[in-house]
């Protein structure tokens, strides 16, 4: 699934979302893409989420049916493409992310206005937080992960002018607990919120890391902006964050944290850039 947004700047440098094209394409095995069909809306009298089973781009963002989805068996890997600053040839910054849904089923778009309110769990403890959302976000999701349920976007645009993607990684530095947040919950904490990507950068290192240790996995989150990008690698006790001002590619994989999570240096290669010579013969 790909998602593709460009954020323009304003001649007064205020961010701000102006235009925003989202292309979904699925991959499936042996298979072609199903013909159109339209689904019903999933627990949801208000229609959040709705689904068409057509290759489909959002263009109705005013629309309560604004929706669009493809059944899919693909399972790969999160790969995420940030272009900002020089690298584009105006005022605007570009995310590209090829998703891996994590969960099985019809992925839909799903957009949260501003002023939702919902409860959720606080990590480790369980007990209750109560949210409501400062900014508009549309998101991908799996159906059924859409309001009333708390809802799971593993790629989300907010109001605010801001993309994230991400790209999970492998690390034993997580919060084991039952009530652990998903990267859903941890992109879904900034995007609801975050004013701008200084904002976006603190809810999602300082708050969910240094505070409430809250991450179930370990991640690689790419949030851009009108005229910068940053890329976060964080576990629930370790982060690392660096401002990218050109081209960005990241996948499945440490950089910074590659030491850090143990596992790559001892079963790959001692560092991220590491030099391999040796002799290649026909086999």
């Amino acid at each position: 699934m790909i998602i593709y947004s460009e954020i323009l700047l304003k001649k007064d440098m205020r961010l701000k979302l102006i235009a925003i094209l989202i292309i979904i394409s699925f991959l499936i095995s042996g298979n072609s893409l199903l013909g159109n069909q339209t689904l019903p809306a999933v627990n949801n009298s208000e229609n959040y989420a709705y689904g068409q089973s057509n290759f489909s781009s959002l263009n109705h963002l005013s629309s309560k049916n604004n929706a669009y989805c493809l059944p899919t068996n693909w399972r790969g890997e999160c790969k995420n493409i940030m272009a900002v600053g020089n690298a584009t040839k105006g005022n605007y910054s570009l995310l590209l992310k090829v998703r891996d849904p994590a969960r099985p089923g019809l992925q839909v778009l799903c957009a949260i206005p501003k002023g939702y309110e919902y409860d959720y769990h606080r990590p480790w403890t369980g007990f209750k937080m109560h949210f409501k959302v400062e900014h508009r976000f549309i998101g991908t999701t799996t159906r059924g992960d859409t309001p009333p349920k708390i809802t799971k976007p593993g790629m989300i645009l907010s109001d605010a002018g801001l993309a994230f993607g991400d790209a999970d990684t492998i690390s034993y530095l997580i919060n084991p607990s039952p009530n652990a947040w998903d990267d859903f919950d941890w992109m879904r904490y900034a995007a609801q919120s975050a004013d701008d990507i200084d904002d976006a950068v603190e809810l999602l290192t300082n708050d969910i890391v240094d505070k409430m240790h809250a991450p179930s996995v370990a991640e690689n989150i790419f949030v851009v902006g009108a005229d910068k990008g940053m890329v976060i690698e964080a576990d629930a006790f370790n982060y690392r964050v660096r401002q990218i001002n050109s081209v960005e590619v990241q996948s499945n994989y440490p950089k910074d944290l590659w030491d850090v999570h143990t596992l790559y240096p001892l079963f790959i290669a001692p560092d991220f850039n590491s030099t391999f010579t040796g002799w290649v013969e026909e086999g």
